[in-house]
């Protein structure tokens, strides 16, 4: 036997390693399968919440957009309406018609008939045309196309 312990190590040095092993596995927290179904519930939760507010932020985004344009065209029907300048609208702001329309109808009364209205669907074209009449026959012109004769592609004997 005292071959065996020749060294100075003592002899349970092995054994205490492979307890602090099992202690930190035993240590580690293990979850059941409801704990899990929790935590998978709650992670599916917040992503929808977040996903859902996302969604929300850009409806919202957009109401606001419809409701802008909405405002700025009741404005500009009302200008045509009254046949007021259409340069009123860059100047006034258009968030609110019921405003605009109040200071569209001071701003008018107080420039007086200085306005000039030229209706928004109204031909720019000359009445009479583009071209002078004498030049515009030429481009008129009755004849019709005659196409030269080619000779014959194949020589006929």
């Amino acid at each position: 036997m005292n071959e065996q312990n020749t060294t100075n190590e003592p002899m349970n040095t092995q054994p205490a390693e492979q307890n602090t092993e099992n202690g930190a596995a035993a240590q580690e927290k293990k979850f059941t399968q409801a704990d899990v179904d929790r935590i998978v519930k709650e992670r599916l939760r917040r992503r929808d919440e977040a996903k859902e507010k996302a969604q929300n932020e850009q409806f919202a985004a957009m109401q606001a957009e419809v409701t802008k344009r909405e405002n700025r065209l009741a404005c500009r029907e009302y200008l045509l309406d009254k046949r007021y300048p259409a340069g009123l609208l860059d100047v006034i702001d258009t968030t609110d018609p019921n405003e605009f329309k109040a200071k569209a109808d001071k701003a008018c009364s107080l420039f007086g008939t200085q306005r000039s209205f030229t209706p928004p669907l109204r031909s720019t074209e000359p009445s009479d045309g583009y071209f002078d009449a004498a030049e515009h026959g030429a481009f008129t012109s009755v004849q019709k196309h005659k196409p030269k004769p080619f000779p014959p592609l194949y020589d006929e004997e």
